[in-house]
């Protein structure tokens, strides 16, 4: 009876005591800073990315021009006055309309309807921009 009890109060506490122990909190570098993820997907299996950077109140449009300042490659953008939103019209050689194709992102698996300006970023958020056909339709 007494090993009974002992295996029963052992599968209860551990659950328990993993639940405690898993963090909830976005993950962070070694100095505490919370970190976001960018990934560029340019269609013909170049990717270019890192799940390492450092979030700094940024948006989806901002993180990209960081990032992509660092790779040296280059980001292009319009200013839509009707709607107050800057989207990207093109990375690197790949601009909007190319091949039937353009530039989308989507943030933590969301495609989100306004421009890259807008989306504003939080701690452990994932940014993915996509070169593909249009989801729009």
């Amino acid at each position: 009876m007494g090993n009974k009890i002992f295996i029963v109060a052992i599968l209860v506490a551990v659950p328990l005591f993993a639940l405690g122990c898993v963090s909830q909190s976005p993950p962070q570098n070694f100095l505490g800073t919370p970190l976001v993820s960018l990934w560029v997907d340019f269609g013909n299996g170049t990717m270019l990315g890192d799940d390492g950077i450092a979030f700094s109140n940024q948006t989806a449009l901002s993180l990209l021009e960081g990032e992509a300042n660092k790779w040296g490659v280059n980001v292009y953008e319009q200013y839509y006055a009707a709607y107050g939103e800057t989207l990207v019209t093109g990375i690197g050689p790949l601009p909007d309309g190319d091949g039937g194709k353009y530039w989308v992102y989507r943030v933590d698996g969301t495609l989100l309807p306004v421009g890259a300006d807008k989306a504003h970023l939080k701690p452990g958020d994932s940014v993915v921009w996509s070169f593909e056909k249009s989801p729009y339709g």
